[in-house]
């Protein structure tokens, strides 16, 4: 399943850090910590999206509807959660936020993957929001 955010900042950072996440957050701007944010939640996002697509492929059609209920209605829950209103911006999306949960989700996709390979798929868990 695919989706995708309309990140708020498209940053363009002439510091040496730009590219460099590693580097201790005390040493990032605030405008090189967006970006190294936005880079890991993008690479989490994509590593959603495969587990989502592996997980679908080892579920019975009454689990591919589970796990397409269940990613619906995570994908509101991170919408609320992660997601603001400011007066002069508008909506706006928080990107550690948004990173952090993508991150949770990609993880919990992940165990059910194994989950199935290994005990068997527990259909009664794709609801789960993690």
């Amino acid at each position: 399943m695919k989706f995708s955010l309309a990140i708020v900042l498209a940053v363009f950072s002439t510091s040496a850090y730009a590219d460099d996440c590693d580097v201790a957050r005390s040493e990032l701007n605030t405008f090189d910590a967006v970006y190294c944010q936005n880079k890991v939640f993008i690479a989490e996002d994509v590593r959603l999206n495969e587990n989502y697509g592996i997980l679908r492929g080892l579920l019975s059609a009454n689990g591919r509807n589970a796990l397409r209920t269940g990613q619906r209605n995570w994908i509101e829950y991170r919408n609320d959660e992660c997601t603001g209103t400011s007066e002069r911006w508008g909506e706006v999306v928080y990107a550690r936020c948004a990173k952090e949960t993508t991150r949770e989700r990609a993880d919990f996709l992940g165990n059910r993957i194994t989950e199935c390979e290994t005990v068997g798929c527990q259909i009664s868990k794709l609801s789960d929001l993690r």
